[in-house]
């Protein structure tokens, strides 16, 4: 038989184990907890023949809150203590919309770990605004200047000299006439902050290689970058994952559930380092995520449990 909304009087330890008491006396480990309470199923699963008994196996879907970890904190955060107001979730669904919030519960997870999530991966991607805006700025500059140097004047995307791909000319067309359908001067600074993103990752692509316009960026821009580092094949692949991530974040998309997202936020800012030292001080100083992302989802659980229980 099921139970139905766990209450949960504390914590024990049993050798090595970590599990849970229940009132009624019962011990359960929280991988019981999260198949019979989030799930709906029981634990333990049925063998089949000649199957051996392995109890102290994990069920096979678990939660995953993008940290390499063990589940047990998750539930010391989430199963205890009351469930969102269904009301109020059922209210709120369809402003988030319900294809967006499947994205947080595709493991049958409860409401008010959902919505967490949700918050969560929101907070999250704000921390990683100022990274990557810092990572962008650096390299547009980094470019342009190189750029400069190379061709002589700062309109070098007019130089004919400069080889260019044809869509990288179609960028540049469509941000000369995005700024004079606003009445704004065609001068280089407003031309080079109206390029996308994209414009200065494709620097690094073959086909750039290939006319040997990405190796001498390489060269002048990355200044503080080692040779392998350097390498233009490096150079873009970092910055293919880079964009990935940015793109990820500004188009508010989910980011909780990648196992390397710690990893990508060190390479942003090892990136901006071999780009400008001082930026790099600057981007590590106002830099949130590493606490956001130690902090977890249990702050907001825990709020949205007290605000709307």
């Amino acid at each position: 038989m099921l139970l139905h909304r766990p209450r949960l009087a504390s914590w024990r330890k049993v050798g090595e184990r970590p599990t849970l008491r229940a009132l009624d006396g019962r011990r359960q480990t929280p991988y019981a907890l999260h198949w019979r309470f989030e799930l709906g199923r029981e634990w333990p699963p049925k063998r089949e023949q000649g199957q051996k008994k392995n109890l102290g196996a994990c069920p096979p879907v678990r939660a995953k809150e993008g940290v390499p970890r063990c589940t047990v904190s998750f539930y010391r955060a989430t199963v205890q203590g009351p469930t969102v107001n269904a009301a109020f979730f059922a209210n709120l669904e369809p402003t988030l919309s319900t294809d967006r919030i499947d994205a947080y519960r595709k493991d049958g997870a409860a409401h008010e770990v959902a919505l967490g999530r949700y918050i969560w991966n929101a907070v999250l991607s704000e921390s990683l605004y100022q990274t990557l805006q810092s990572a962008e700025i650096a390299l547009r500059n980094a470019i342009h200047l190189g750029l400069t140097s190379q061709f002589g004047t700062p309109a070098w995307y007019d130089a004919p000299s400069c080889p260019l791909q044809q869509w990288q000319r179609e960028q540049i067309t469509k941000a000369k006439t995005a700024l004079t359908s606003v009445r704004k001067p065609l001068v280089p600074g407003s031309v080079i902050a109206e390029l996308s993103f994209g414009f200065w990752t494709g620097f690094f692509n073959r086909a750039n290689d290939r006319t040997g316009l990405s190796f001498s960026l390489a060269k002048s821009a990355f200044v503080n970058a080692s040779k392998a580092e350097r390498d233009v094949r490096n150079l873009d692949a970092v910055w293919k994952e880079i964009k990935e991530l940015r793109n990820r974040v500004f188009h508010h998309e989910r980011i909780i559930h990648m196992a390397s997202l710690d990893q990508r936020h060190d390479n942003i800012l090892r990136a901006i380092g071999w780009l400008s030292a001082e930026m790099h001080h600057i981007a590590v100083l106002a830099d949130r995520f590493p606490e956001v992302r130690k902090n977890g989802i249990k702050p907001w659980v825990d709020q949205i449990q007290a605000k709307w229980p």
